[in-house]
């Protein structure tokens, strides 16, 4: 994050920018993590959040769900034997998170429907996603495809079942780390002259050390 620049500002949602920019001056800076967090997930203007990233061949990004239906087809077997594996409950539960258009999900209960039509008799399939439209739209296009009773919206009960992510954890907000020569420094998002710039400091929570004791680390690395 260097000054600002014509494309960076063109590119940006101003909204975002003037709420960011107010955290940092009331706080002095923020830490990446937060920055993050409200660049992706802002209910209004966050990037997953506002409706403007889809993913597809049209879209922002593509997954493997979206490429082929082979993946979820693979998925729907290992899933199969999940179930055989914690004796056959009813339900099974399989809480997606980040489910976005329910790609993945549909591949998986066709798959099921497919090859293992006793293990989608006892499935529900949950599906979470920060974006409550994508989830409703998810939940249509699996009923559409004959999979009403088999899904619902995720919740936050404990489960049988499995648990399940793609593309995901590379998603969420992180800390950025930076070791120097004698101590380990935090990178802060601070604003100067009109943007967005880094700004080091003492590390904002002492649990991030944690799992740095046993890495033998070197100036100049920066971990997130």
């Amino acid at each position: 994050m260097t000054a600002a620049n014509p494309g960076a500002v063109a590119r940006s949602r101003p909204e975002l920018v003037e709420l960011l920019r107010s955290d940092i001056e009331a706080a002095g800076k923020i830490t990446f993590a937060r920055f993050m967090e409200q660049a992706l997930t802002h209910p209004q203007y966050g990037y997953y959040t506002a409706g403007d990233a889809e993913p597809g061949f049209e879209g922002d990004f593509l997954t493997a769900p979206e490429t082929h239906p082979v993946f979820g087809a693979v998925l729907a077997r290992q899933l199969a034997e999940c179930w055989e594996r914690l004796d056959r409950p009813t339900p099974f539960v399989v809480r997606e998170h980040g489910a976005g258009s329910g790609s993945l999900a549909l591949t998986i209960l066709a798959g099921l429907r497919e090859e293992r039509p006793d293990a989608l008799a006892a499935i529900r399939y949950e599906l979470g996603d920060v974006n409550d439209r994508r989830v409703a739209a998810g939940l249509s296009r699996a009923t559409e495809a004959g999979f009403g009773d088999h899904v619902a919206a995720a919740g936050h009960d404990p489960i049988i079942g499995v648990i399940l992510a793609n593309e995901l954890l590379d998603a969420l907000p992180v800390h950025r780390l930076v070791v120097g020569n004698q101590e380990i420094r935090e990178a802060f998002v601070c604003w100067r002259d009109g943007w967005f710039a880094e700004e080091s400091g003492p590390v904002s929570d002492v649990r991030l050390m944690d799992p740095l004791i046993d890495l033998p680390l070197m100036a100049g690395q920066r971990l997130e």
